[in-house]
């Protein structure tokens, strides 16, 4: 139950963090003067080099992330639109993303209006509309190719971000690039540091202790797969020294995630056992709306010693 409770506290840290975002910094604000023609040359994750207004004042995000790593450098108000999942009701009624909770003034859809459908699906015509235009837009989940057409689409620099996984060096590049165009390098410095160092104590208090084993169920890969689809190398558990029982688990063909047999959770219970099984809220919402890999389907409840979250 300890280690549980340590898991489950990392949800915890993502609110505190865009919390701290979203307060006031001492970093001082120099975004230049209104109406400066200098322009700066960015390299983006994708290896393109990307020439920008060196005076950021608008802002878009293009797909899963982007706008969560902006809030993350306290820049939600150089927002001027967003995808439709911020104003999706369940998201205004019960947001679940920290830095959604964080920023309860994206469901506004007259100040924020729609730019397109989520996981970066966006509509050309209504970035078009914006007023005012942004001066950038960040694209994650996307490609070299993707961010070139974007950007040729709506006239409009596009930065194409690798988003990673939470403390690697895909988000810490991310972040950087970030900072560098938003003139926030010190406060993507700090939150890099943040996660390295409760990274860190994570690992530290749970090093020598009982090592559980554990099942990440429903993980999302631009939509919901189901209770089989995992990470063999979940980061969380990675953090905490649990025993990933999918560890050894390959690629399912093209598909960048992951998908377990039908019979690898049974074969599992019964060696090594499992003790905790967690489920990614998109695919246990999804799973009401006839997703087959249900709950029902597999019995995962009566697995998970520990229980199941």
């Amino acid at each position: 139950m300890h280690r549980t409770k340590i898991l489950l506290t990392l949800a915890i840290l993502g609110i505190i963090l865009v919390s701290c975002g979203c307060m006031d910094s001492s970093e001082p604000q120099n975004k230049g003067n209104e109406g400066n023609n200098e322009t700066l040359t960015i390299t983006d994750s994708y290896g393109r080099q990307v020439v920008i207004n060196d005076n950021i004042e608008h802002t878009i995000c293009v797909g899963p992330g982007a706008l969560r790593y902006l809030c993350y450098l306290g820049e939600q108000d150089t927002v001027v639109g967003v995808e439709d999942i911020e104003q999706w009701e369940e998201s205004i009624d019960s947001p679940e993303r920290p830095y959604r909770i964080a920023n309860p003034q994206f469901a506004d859809s007259e100040k924020y209006p729609y730019i397109g459908a989520f996981r970066g699906k966006y509509d050309a015509e209504s970035i078009l509309t914006l007023n005012p235009a942004p001066d950038v837009i960040f694209y994650t989940y996307s490609s070299a190719e993707d961010a070139d057409k974007l950007s040729s689409d709506v006239g409009i620099p596009v930065v194409g971000l690798n988003y990673g996984n939470t403390g690697d060096e895909n988000m810490k590049q991310s972040l950087q690039i970030m900072g560098k165009i938003m003139d926030k390098e010190q406060r993507a410095n700090e939150v890099i540091t943040f996660f390295e160092e409760e990274i860190a104590e994570l690992n530290e208090r749970t090093k020598d202790k009982e090592t559980p084993t554990a099942y990440i169920a429903g993980i999302n890969s631009r939509g919901s797969h189901g209770i089989l689809s995992t990470q063999p190398d979940y980061p969380p558990f990675e953090y905490v020294n649990v025993n990933n029982v999918a560890s050894g688990v390959s690629k399912t063909g093209d598909w960048e995630g992951y998908q377990i047999g039908d019979d690898a959770l049974f074969k599992w219970d019964s060696n090594p056992g499992i003790d905790y099984i967690f489920v990614d809220l998109g695919t246990y919402e999804f799973s009401e709306n006839g997703n087959t890999h249900t709950n029902e389907k597999y019995g995962i409840s009566s697995f998970a010693t520990g229980g199941v979250y």
